[in-house]
């Protein structure tokens, strides 16, 4: 079975969408400086101007931050803890986000997520706390705020961003994937996994299909999408309705097969599990694109296809993730013997 690598991404500066806490406690976030200038480590990494300062406070891009400053400022969590640890600067966010981490300010929220369109330039905050206005939080014009209270209530909120030559829509609480490039891998290998794909005359069920970016990749036009997740689900209308994909709302587990040429799963990272991958079975595909985030469920899933008469002709990787432990990869299968249900 071939193994293949897709070509590098860079391997900083690419998030565009990042979740952060938020720094409440002024005692605590003094003691954090006290312990990253006590720490003797290396912070460049952290920030575009190096090292950390000797007068209570941690220097940024535009500066010292001091202790007092520090109340209200994005972060990370420890591990396995609430505590957030206040951050001037993160090493893999898209530099879209990168200065709304520097000049945010956002008291009283529990935590913001950050969700940019690295080419179309366009910005979004969702606010885990009260409402605020532009000016308070110190962001800039162009950034839409929105809260996630707003969002539970029936707001709407979005930003697009261009992948593999398409626009798409995306939701303030709908997947897509971290970055545009990485999509763009993505895609690409996906076709690889499928072909030949007759984008006119080949059914296509779309599983996990989010708000539409492989059907809309491969230009499908016999497409089934099924996906659970209202958000996704009022994107992808937006984003296939050239396409006149039929999007079918439920869990793959719940969903009635229908027969295609081809299928594409991109489960969480859980993955397909048996129920799943019976439901691809049962389309009577011949070619099969698995995309995964998780080896352990990846090998699994690839057993259980094995079982059910498929072979598996490759996997692609793809370092959608740098400076983490987390992979992409894309596996492509092949139906070589009559199907046997797997549970």
């Amino acid at each position: 079975m071939p193994i293949s690598f897709g070509q590098p991404l860079p391997s900083t500066r690419y998030r565009t969408t990042l979740r952060c806490g938020v720094a409440a406690d002024a005692g605590r976030a003094a003691q954090i400086t006290r312990e990253i200038e006590g720490s003797g480590l290396d912070q460049s990494h952290m920030h575009g101007q190096g090292g950390v300062s000797g007068q209570g406070g941690a220097i940024g891009q535009g500066g010292m931050i001091g202790q007092g400053d520090m109340v209200g400022r994005v972060g990370f969590r420890k591990r396995q803890s609430h505590e957030v640890h206040p951050v001037p600067s993160c090493l893999v966010a898209h530099p879209l986000i990168e200065e709304l981490i520097h000049v945010g300010r956002f008291p009283g929220a529990s935590s913001v997520t950050f969700r940019v369109g690295a080419r179309t330039s366009e910005r979004m905050v969702i606010v885990d706390g009260e409402e605020l206005s532009q000016k308070s939080l110190g962001l800039p014009d162009d950034v839409r705020i929105v809260t996630a209270q707003a969002l539970t209530d029936g707001a709407q909120a979005w930003i697009h961003e261009q992948v593999a030559g398409h626009s798409f829509r995306i939701s303030a609480r709908s997947f897509f994937q971290a970055r545009p490039d990485g999509a763009d891998a993505l895609v690409a290998a996906v076709a690889r996994a499928v072909a030949p794909f007759d984008a006119v005359h080949d059914r296509l069920v779309d599983l996990y299909g989010g708000v539409g970016l492989f059907t809309k990749g491969l230009n499908a036009q016999r497409a089934v999408l099924v996906e659970r997740s209202e958000s996704s689900i009022s994107d992808a209308r937006v984003n296939l309705f050239e396409l006149g994909t039929k999007i079918v709302a439920s869990s793959v587990e719940r969903w009635q097969p229908t027969s295609a040429e081809v299928v594409v799963a991109d489960p969480a990272r859980a993955g397909l599990n048996a129920a799943g991958v019976d439901a691809v079975v049962a389309t009577g595909a011949e070619r099969v694109a698995l995309v995964s985030c998780d080896p352990a469920s990846l090998a699994r899933d690839l057993g259980l296809f094995a079982a059910a008469g498929f072979e598996v002709q490759g996997i692609e990787l793809i370092d959608m993730f740098p400076q983490t432990h987390h992979i992409e990869t894309v596996a492509t299968l092949r139906r070589v013997s009559a199907s046997r249900v797997t549970r």
